[in-house]
C-alpha cells in the first residue's frame, strides 16, 4: 500500500501533522493484498493543490481478518489551530476490489473541531476546485462475499459556525460499483459545512443488504443543534439496480 499519513488511525494526532503539500501523484500502480489502504492520504495541515490517484489496480484479500482498509482513502482534516486541504483532485479509471471490512473510496474533510478553521475538500465557490471521481470500476469478490460498507463515501463536516468547511464533488460514469454491503455511492454532509455534488452517469449493481439504496446520504448537525449544514447535490441518469 501507499500511505502518506500524518495522523493514522487510532494512534492519534499530531498537533499539526504536515505530510505532504502541492502535487500528490500515485498512477499505473499495481497496489496488491495490503492489510490496510491501498492509498491513503491523512493528514491535519496543509494544501494538497492537486491530488491525482488514477489508473491503479488495488486488490485486497476477500477476508475481514486480513483486509481491513479502505481501496482509496483520503482523509484531510483539522485541529483547533490548524486544518488540512485538498483544492483539487482527480480519482479516476481505478480498479478497486474486494476490500471486505471497508469501502472502495473515500473522502472526508473538512473540521469539525469547533474553535478551528474551515477545512476545503474542493470548494464550490470558483467552480473549479473539484473532487473529480470519475470512470472508476469498485466491487467486492461477489454477491456473497461483498466490499464491507459502500462504494464511494464521501462526507464534509464542519465545526465553526464564523468558518464554514467546503466540499465540491463530481462523481461521474463510474464505471460500475457492484456487491456492496452498504449504499453503492454514499454522502454525509455536517454541522457548518457547504457542499456542491454532482452524480451523474453512475451504474450501480449493489447486490447490498440491509435496506440500503444504491445512493443515498444526507445532512446531520455534528456536534451542535445549532449547526446549518448546506448541501446541493445535482442526481442525474444513474442506473441502479438489485
Amino acid at each position: 500500500n501507499i500511505a502518506l499519513a500524518g495522523c493514522a488511525d487510532g494512534a492519534g494526532c499530531l498537533a499539526s501533522a504536515n505530510v505532504v503539500t502541492g502535487v500528490v501523484t500515485v498512477t499505473d500502480s499495481v497496489l496488491n493484498t495490503a492489510f490496510d489502504s491501498g492509498v491513503h492520504v491523512e493528514q491535519t495541515d496543509g494544501t494538497i493543490s492537486n491530488l491525482n490517484v488514477s489508473n491503479n489496480s488495488i486488490t485486497s484479500t476477500t477476508s475481514t481478518a486480513t483486509s481491513k482498509g479502505v481501496g482509496i482513502k483520503i482523509i484531510p482534516k483539522g485541529t483547533a489551530a490548524v486544518a488540512a486541504d485538498v483544492t483539487q483532485a482527480t480519482i479516476a479509471n481505478n480498479v478497486i476490489t474486494n476490500f471486505p471490512s471497508n469501502a472502495g473510496i473515500q473522502v472526508i474533510g473538512g473540521n469539525s473541531n469547533a474553535a478551528g478553521p474551515a477545512g476545503f475538500v474542493g470548494d464550490p465557490t470558483p467552480g473549479t476546485d473539484t473532487i473529480n471521481i470519475t470512470g472508476n470500476t469498485i466491487s467486492g469478490q461477489s454477491a456473497a462475499n461483498r466490499m464491507g460498507t459502500s462504494g464511494i463515501e464521501l462526507s464534509v463536516n464542519g465545526g465553526n459556525s464564523a468558518s464554514r468547511s467546503q466540499g465540491n464533488f463530481n462523481l461521474s460514469g463510474n464505471n460500475q460499483i457492484s456487491n456492496v454491503a452498504g449504499t453503492g455511492i454514499l454522502i454525509g454532509h455536517n454541522g457548518y459545512a457547504d457542499g456542491n455534488y454532482v452524480i451523474n452517469g453512475n451504474t450501480i449493481n449493489a447486490n447490498n443488504i440491509n435496506a440500503s439504496p444504491g445512493i443515498g446520504g444526507g445532512n446531520g448537525i455534528g456536534l451542535s443543534t445549532a449547526a446549518t449544514p448546506l448541501k446541493g447535490a445535482t442526481v442525474t441518469t444513474n442506473n441502479i439496480s438489485d
